[in-house]
């Protein structure tokens, strides 16, 4: 037997509080099953509890308001285990980085952490596949798997063999300054492919570089830069242009990254001349 609720009986029974019930019924989430058309009063039908409790859990687990109306509106099984499943892959995602982010604080806290060396060389201009755009910091991952997904894309329908390097960014120092900043991908390449969409041809000039490489969790490249300052403020080496990152493949561990760290100095230091 179906029997109606009052709001705060099915507040009760669902362990929402009747703030959250007035907000699902606004947006359509969790509508009452009755309005009394004269005190504006909510009832709720009794069949309407495991939907609520569905509701509570996935907002446990962090879920959308969005992803849960996909999931109770989903018009198949199929439809509905692809939003859960997205939905859990994102969350073991999060919880791997912050797994990852606590190691990296014990191990700073407990003095383990390894002093990242220095490196200075030069390195000649070269002729790169281009993608350039201002980045919000915390989108810069995702912007730069975009980028240089599609710049890929291109060299791979012209001639595979056009790749000259890994890889490579520059950072201005309003990305850093600012947190939000030009960026531009780029990829080294011999030759001229056609067809480059929003990528354009771009000449990444000679330049001396205090290098540091970070190979390990993406979170944890602060310490080259960390390495990178002091050598080059010490040595009163500083110039005047953009940080640039190599990225190579772990060939072993997805998950890891070897990033060479560049910083622009004026002149290579007596120990690095060949």
């Amino acid at each position: 037997m179906t029997l109606l609720l009052s709001i705060g009986e099915f507040a009760r029974v669902s362990h929402m509080s009747v703030k959250a019930l007035h907000h699902y019924d606004e947006i359509g989430l969790l509508k009452p099953a009755d309005v009394d058309q004269w005190s504006g009063h909510r009832r709720y039908s009794s069949a309407q509890v495991p939907v609520a409790h569905v509701i509570r859990r996935f907002r446990d687990l962090d879920m959308s308001l969005e992803q849960i109306r996909l999931v109770l509106g989903a018009p198949d099984v199929a439809g509905r285990n692809r939003v859960i499943v997205d939905h859990l892959a994102r969350m073991q995602q999060s919880l791997e980085q912050t797994r990852a982010t606590v190691e990296s604080l014990k191990s700073l806290l407990e003095g383990r952490s390894p002093v990242a060396s220095v490196t200075c060389r030069h390195i000649d201009a070269l002729s790169a596949l281009a993608i350039s755009g201002t980045v919000e910091w915390d989108d810069t991952e995702k912007w730069l798997d975009a980028a240089f997904g599609e710049l890929h894309e291109i060299v791979h329908d012209a001639d595979p063999d056009l790749v000259a390097g890994p890889d490579a960014a520059l950072y201005s120092p309003e990305f850093f300054e600012a947190h939000v900043g030009q960026v531009v991908a780029f990829l080294p390449i011999n030759g001229r492919p056609s067809g480059a969409g929003r990528a354009r041809l771009l000449e990444i000039p000679a330049a001396h570089l205090a290098v540091s490489v970070h190979q390990g969790p993406f979170n944890e490249v602060d310490r080259a830069y960390a390495a990178l300052g002091a050598y080059v403020t010490e040595r009163v080496l500083g110039a005047d242009g953009p940080i640039r990152e190599h990225y190579n493949p772990h060939p072993d561990d997805p998950s890891s990254v070897h990033i060479e760290v560049c910083w622009p100095i004026r002149h290579l230091p007596k120990e690095s001349r060949p």
